[in-house]
């Protein structure tokens, strides 16, 4: 329950980062939000699920090096694990909250030249993330039926290591808004720690709007 009681801090710290953030990085052209496909993974003890969900990430970089990002995150779709005793377990990720340092190294495509490129990357996170975990189980001995839901979250350091390209788009111009010229992808693992002896990791691809 500690970390259920942490939560609304980190959302208060989360936002006033993200306005920080606006503030300082607005004019710079290393700002950028962008959104994830998410598969992650629940291990720990008996337990071993996959789920999937999507992120939504925003942050800016002081100099091509180093930045900040918030991240927020939810599981929208789960699978559900049979345990011995005739036990059905299913867990999904409630939340994923979290703020981080990015360190990132920028570099040039090595060799050849690729279209729309502009430069890769490969950056590293690391900051403190609040996980929230829903686990239903239902005990089918005579029948299910007999169910029993638990929410727990925890604080906890967590570290990203990622992979990724920057875009540079042709200019097109539309009559209600212009589209954005500089897109990336990105390709990130994950380690959001968890609870007790539980592991939340996810491998998350996705894709950025610079601005």
């Amino acid at each position: 329950m500690r970390g259920y009681h942490i939560f609304p801090v980190l959302l208060v710290g989360l936002c006033s980062a993200a306005t920080a953030e606006i503030a300082v990085y607005r004019d710079a052209p290393n700002s950028y939000v962008a959104t994830n496909i998410m598969m992650t993974n629940v291990q720990g003890g008996q337990v071993d699920q996959s789920q999937g969900g999507f992120s939504v990430r925003m942050g800016g970089m002081v100099d091509q090096n180093f930045g900040a990002e918030v991240r927020l995150a939810r599981g929208l779709w789960h699978e559900t694990q049979r345990l011995p005793g005739s036990v059905r377990l299913q867990i999904d990720v409630d939340h994923i909250a979290g703020v981080y340092a990015v360190g990132r190294l920028p570099f040039d495509v090595p060799l050849v030249e690729l279209p729309l490129v502009d430069r890769l990357f490969v950056h590293a996170l690391a900051g403190v993330a609040d996980v929230r975990l829903r686990a239903e189980q239902d005990i089918c001995i005579g029948g299910c039926g007999s169910t029993t839901v638990t929410r727990r979250s925890n604080l906890d350091f967590s570290w990203g290591l990622g992979i990724g390209a920057e875009l540079k788009l042709p200019k097109v111009e539309l009559p209600v808004l212009n589209m954005p010229r500089r897109v990336g992808l990105s390709l990130e693992y994950m380690n959001y720690q968890g609870w007790k002896d539980v592991d939340v990791t996810g491998i998350e691809a996705g894709v950025m709007v610079f601005f």
